[in-house]
């Protein structure tokens, strides 16, 4: 378990990619589970029990379709459990530091005018923006090492993929996924 966290936090920190993880069907299953059940917690932190069954189908679909895809289109198949135990390792390890700032976020008074978010409400905003830029940072590692691209290749696929999450997340349920 110590070597999957430091491997993982290797992968955060651009250190390592997917192809330092081993090679377990049981590890990416595993962490796919780990991640949808997280991601649960968090839903249900958020108070989205009348979206919950939609969004985790969602989830689990964007998990598991998109890097499938892609590694089909590239001829690499055989990649495929390590990009996705890297992408859920990485993924569980980034909702650990945005659920807190998610939260704190939700206190923010939307609803009346001129009223002036607290300044801690500002710094979670700004952790929030700066940890979501890391992820994305980390997922274009990632492809690009999953993918065998150049880096401006796995940031656009990353970029890409970001914004078509967000996209299809407001068009289904009305709210970033």
């Amino acid at each position: 378990m110590r070597g999957l966290l430091d491997t993982l936090v290797a992968i955060c920190l651009l250190r390592s990619g997917p192809q330092d993880l081993p090679y377990s069907p049981r590890l990416a299953r595993q962490l796919v589970l780990a991640l949808l059940a997280a991601q649960a917690v968090f839903l249900l932190l958020l108070d989205e029990q009348d979206r919950f069954l939609g969004q985790m189908v969602y989830g689990l679909a964007w998990i598991l379709v998109p890097a499938w895809l892609l590694l089909q289109l590239r001829g690499l198949q055989a990649r495929y459990v390590q990009t996705l135990s890297a992408k859920c390792g990485v993924g569980l390890l980034y909702l650990v530091v945005l659920v807190p700032l998610a939260l704190a976020l939700r206190t923010v008074d939307t609803t009346t005018p001129d009223v002036r978010p607290e300044p801690w409400q500002i710094l979670a905003f700004w952790g929030f923006v700066g940890v979501t830029v890391w992820h994305l940072a980390v997922s274009a590692h990632i492809w690009r090492h999953a993918l065998s691209l150049p880096r401006f290749l796995g940031t656009m696929i990353a970029i890409g993929l970001f914004v078509a999450n967000v996209m299809l997340g407001r068009l289904l349920f009305g709210s970033a996924s």
